[in-house]
């Protein structure tokens, strides 16, 4: 399959949603989300995203960071959001991953969240946690149950094998959940952001969370239908297009296109899309076919 330069793929696969799902409907804050799914290595400078010159002890490096921590807002403590970002160019799957938090050296590890089936983070995308009940302007990916103090505490993200992925304490943060040094130069109601932010992304890592995150007082969630950061000009594009509302056991059509916004032609395109349990597929264009949870 080869696509010229501006010119679309257009695919429309129909769902069954399952009725066994207690929600009255499923929402979405629009109508698509446009994820850019080819980055080349080269768009990244080397500025851009700095490293850790060796390992880090108890660290088993990922491009898998914490991103963003808000641990509350005055008169509202359980505003409060986990986000992740993935610093590489490749999709990043975390079935088996998990994130723990801990306030005092003498108290046991809170879990989180842990991820128990296929679950991708983009490449140069974001994954969102949202404290349960909270709303934000952005869907969350997942919610937890777990309080976060704002005047300390520390996260430890594991990798499938239990080892520390990342770390990000702030405030007096308990040994073994900080890199090198907690973040003490905040403002109440800030939330952490890692560097570089923004448009850049947040993929700096010096192994310091006293200089890799900065006090952030509009806090900015990601999930992974967000944009890649840093974009690149150079890419290929998928928008999704479904209903706003999905009562539950309505079928439903599902719009994918994909295109190339690059100067070059692009060959062998494969689109590869994780599919919910509690949805079914009732009938997929030509060529596509369903594979391991996903349509391919």
């Amino acid at each position: 399959m080869k696509l010229n330069s501006f010119i679309p793929i257009f695919l429309v696969i129909i769902i069954a949603q399952g009725a066994c799902r207690q929600e009255p409907e499923i929402t979405t804050t629009s109508e698509s989300r446009a994820v850019p799914t080819i980055l080349s290595e080269e768009s990244l400078s080397a500025d851009s995203t700095p490293m850790a010159d060796g390992p880090l002890p108890g660290i088993q490096f990922s491009t898998v960071l914490i991103s963003e921590v808000l641990t509350g807002v005055p008169g509202r403590n359980n505003r409060e959001f986990i986000e992740l970002y993935n610093s590489g160019v490749e999709a990043v799957d975390l079935n088996g991953w998990s994130l723990w938090y801990l306030t005092r050296d003498d108290q046991e590890p809170s879990l989180v969240y842990s991820w128990q089936e296929r679950t991708d983070i983009p490449g140069l995308g974001h994954y969102l946690l949202i404290r349960e009940g909270e709303t934000f302007d952005i869907l969350p990916d997942a919610s937890y149950d777990i309080a976060l103090f704002e005047g300390k505490g520390g996260l430890s993200l594991r990798n499938a094998d239990g080892e520390a992925a990342d770390r990000f304490g702030w405030g007096d943060a308990p040994e073994e959940f900080f890199s090198q040094s907690p973040n003490i130069d905040f403002i109440r109601g800030d939330s952490f952001e890692r560097l570089p932010s923004g448009e850049s992304g947040n993929g700096t890592f010096s192994g310091n969370n006293a200089a890799d995150f900065m006090s952030d007082p509009e806090a900015n969630p990601q999930n992974t239908g967000s944009l890649p950061r840093p974009l690149n000009d150079e890419r290929i594009s998928i928008t999704l297009v479904f209903p706003e509302a999905i009562p539950p056991g309505e079928d439903f059509e599902l719009a994918v296109n994909v295109k190339n916004q690059s100067s070059k032609v692009a060959s062998e395109v494969k689109v590869s899309m994780p599919l919910a349990n509690h949805l079914s597929v009732i009938e997929l264009p030509q060529a596509a076919e369903l594979a391991d949870g996903r349509v391919i």
